[in-house]
């Protein structure tokens, strides 16, 4: 688990939006409604919460691969779970590149596939295309993109500040 010391009290680092958003969508894929989410929150973590935001990061990882290993028990259910996740996964990349000024609206699909293949080769570890990298490596590149659009974008502010 991860612990940060505050004040001399103990306090368990809470999960992050991503695994939230993993985790619902987990959840809407295996039609768990509301009450249910609920009672599963409270008796997974032995009544301590009944909300999905007070996990611990430990804690929705061990729910998450729970939930993933029910959904791998129908193997069309995980086939179109994988493909969902991966086709969300892109779209998130395109927009990713588009926010970090790589891709811009005048290219059309193919060029815009065209240099994010080419980024993906030059940038990363990963050998392939944008369609054959698997979720763990798209999961990796929207990181990696994601830091690039903070830095791009703090060091924008920094010189709209002094112009």
């Amino acid at each position: 688990m991860n612990y940060m010391y505050d004040n001399q009290k103990l306090r368990i680092m809470k999960c992050t939006t991503r695994q939230n958003k993993m985790l619902h969508f987990l959840l809407n894929r295996l039609g768990i409604d509301d009450g249910t989410r609920h009672d599963m929150m409270f008796n997974f973590t032995g009544g301590r919460t009944t909300s999905s935001t007070e996990l611990t990061k430990e804690e929705c990882s061990i729910l998450i691969e729970k939930l993933l290993s029910i959904l791998d028990n129908d193997g069309k259910k995980q086939d179109r779970l994988l493909k969902d996740l991966k086709q969300k996964s892109r779209r998130t990349i395109f927009k990713l590149m588009y926010d970090c000024g790589f891709l811009d609206a005048g290219m059309n699909n193919a060029e815009k596939l065209t240099v994010i293949n080419k980024w993906i080769a030059n940038k990363t570890k990963f050998d392939g295309k944008l369609n054959d990298l698997n979720y763990k490596q798209l999961d990796s590149i929207i990181r990696q993109l994601q830091a690039i659009r903070r830095n791009y974008s703090e060091s924008y502010s920094k010189q709209a500040m002094y112009n």
